[in-house]
């Protein structure tokens, strides 16, 4: 069964996520996996869309929701930042914990692996999964894959043709909320899936960060790329990461 819901930020704008269960009369009722997607995609991404299904079939409820600007969700992707991606982590925790789930799983994915992973010290997971997950400075990372022009208040990125432009105000918070710094308060068990030709967050980026977490496996994918488009490493990649979670469970 899947429910449409609506809940609000730390600021009041509305977030649109997807709540998806089976079988909850069993003893895992009280369980779910909240899921975060990457920059400038959304919650009906195959990751958690085939994630979703494999959960729910094995009786593990999901709630994968749009971050702010991005997706059904309210606001403007100019005013996007990773503390509003962080404290939208935080409140769709509140959201499934209101609704009567005491155990929670997280996985993150990319951008939304750097708001999982400066959110986990501060959250009771039973399992963090990261899917090629950002742990520098996120600007600095946007610098190297994009072109991008700086002008005195802000800095607008190239991608793909497209113009982004972001505020002064955005560096700023980057420099703040560096995956490197949570890393060692992560408590949870811990997996990052992560391909070994990721083409743009570095494998030894994600080294730095196994090192770093106390509980934590690396399951590095030979050959894959960031976006997973090789179906093969994809669907092994889905595949590690629903066995761990349910392995915590």
């Amino acid at each position: 069964m899947q429910e449409k819901l609506y809940f609000n930020n730390s600021n009041g704008d509305k977030l649109s996520g997807v709540l998806s269960y089976d079988n909850l009369g069993d003893d895992s009722g009280d369980s779910i996996v909240v899921m975060a997607h990457g920059f400038g995609t959304g919650k009906n991404g195959r990751t958690y869309t085939s994630l979703e299904d494999k959960f729910i079939k094995s009786g593990l409820a999901t709630f994968r929701f749009d971050f702010y600007a991005h997706g059904e969700s309210d606001g403007s992707i100019e005013d996007i930042t990773v503390s509003e991606a962080v404290d939208d982590v935080f409140r769709a925790v509140d959201f499934v914990e209101d609704k009567g789930y005491s155990k929670i799983g997280l996985i993150g994915s990319s951008f939304g692996g750097l708001a999982s992973i400066i959110a986990a010290p501060n959250i009771d997971l039973f399992a963090l999964g990261l899917k090629c997950p950002i742990s520098k400075r996120l600007d600095l990372l946007l610098k190297d894959i994009y072109e991008f022009k700086e002008q005195d208040s802000s800095i607008t990125f190239n991608i793909s043709g497209q113009p982004l432009t972001l505020s002064n105000s955005f560096v700023e918070d980057c420099k703040k909320n560096i995956g490197f710094d949570y890393a060692e308060k992560i408590n949870a068990p811990t997996l990052i899936v992560h391909g070994s030709d990721d083409e743009c967050v570095s494998i030894n980026d994600t080294k730095k960060l196994y090192d770093s977490i106390a509980d934590c496996e690396l399951d590095e994918i030979i050959g894959c790329d960031h976006s997973f488009s090789n179906s093969e490493n994809f669907n092994y990649a889905i595949n590690s990461i629903f066995n761990f979670v349910i392995d915590k469970t």
